[in-house]
């Protein structure tokens, strides 16, 4: 039923940190554990896309998005490579103002499929909003690319009567369960956009209330016993690391007051897990957990599914969480 919504998150739970990060490098004559995984992964993922889209297969936005910022920690972000990721970027940018996956997809899994051009609240905000917002900090990304997304979470369809963005303007996924690490994402972004003084003119006071609304609404379903949340709103149990890791990221930085139960219960629930790279990476605090995650992260980036596809979405997990994990923790 989630195959594609876990794969969703998996791909590219590390966007990167939002704060403006310089280009990541070693030491003269020193090569970085960290930073030697992120260019073979870089370089695998490079070679994966290039032969998707030589046989003229899809490559989602959110793998490009991911080369992108990869190149622009190593390169820079006006280093040519970066620039052409960037520009497939936004050459896939749909009419809403935000971002899909350019195919098929049967987000819910009852049979009914969402068609190409649908708009993904968690692609908009996290996969590739994330690295725009962190473009524009060193600035590369224009003002209006950040604007237009915010404008589109802003008008984007809501459940229960607003207190949930939906997971897509598809009308197949209206009347559904709320996903929390979509609607934290979402508010994630929309609070980011105001912290830089970018709410789409006129829209200020639609931005704060949906913020506030989303994020207090996931903040509501966090649970102890879980080290986390559920994956929705219509279930109990635990969510997979990927999904808990991209939740947990977004409320310790919209919502500090629950910063160190929500960061506590991933490393307790998931002490050895690859998603737990993009944490230590933004919250140094937690860089005792460095050697366990690096090691969790080699084994699942070298992972060797069977096609094409899943192999790009294994690597592109790791381009550049693995950066941010190295120059924050070593």
């Amino acid at each position: 039923m989630r195959r594609w919504r876990r794969v969703l998150v998996a791909a590219t739970v590390a966007v990167g940190v939002v704060a403006a990060v310089g280009a990541a490098s070693a030491a003269p004559g020193e090569q970085n554990r960290w930073v030697e995984l992120a260019d073979w992964t870089q370089g695998e993922a490079v070679g994966y896309a290039n032969q998707l889209d030589g046989s003229g297969q899809n490559v989602p936005t959110m793998y490009y998005a991911a080369l992108a910022y990869h190149d622009a920690l190593r390169h820079g972000w006006q280093d040519k490579r970066t620039q052409e990721w960037l520009g497939k970027v936004y050459g896939d940018r749909l009419a809403s103002g935000g971002y899909g996956l350019d195919e098929r997809m049967d987000a819910y899994g009852d049979g009914r499929w969402n068609t190409p051009d649908t708009t993904y609240a968690i692609t908009t905000a996290w996969h590739v909003g994330r690295v725009l917002l962190a473009g524009y900090d060193a600035g590369a990304v224009p003002r209006e690319e950040i604007t237009r997304i915010a404008d589109t979470l802003i008008d984007f369809p809501v459940l229960r009567g607003g207190e949930c963005i939906a997971y897509s303007s598809s009308g197949y996924d209206q009347g559904k369960p709320c996903v929390w690490n979509v609607v934290a994402a979402a508010a994630w972004f929309l609070w980011q956009t105001d912290v830089r003084g970018l709410a789409p003119q006129g829209e200020r006071d639609k931005l704060l209330a949906k913020t506030r609304t989303w994020r207090d609404n996931v903040r509501s379903q966090f649970r102890t016993g879980l080290g986390g949340w559920p994956y929705q709103d219509d279930t109990s149990g635990p969510q997979g690391a990927w999904h808990n890791a991209a939740t947990v990221y977004t409320m310790a930085q919209a919502d500090p007051s629950i910063a160190t139960a929500a960061l506590d219960g991933q490393f307790r629930a998931f002490p050895a897990n690859g998603s737990n790279t993009d944490l230590i990476g933004a919250f140094t605090n937690y860089c005792g957990h460095a050697d366990v995650t690096y090691r969790a992260a080699y084994d699942s980036a070298h992972a060797n599914p069977p096609t094409i596809r899943e192999k790009l979405g294994v690597r592109a997990s790791y381009v550049f969480s693995t950066l941010l994990a190295g120059s924050s923790c070593g």
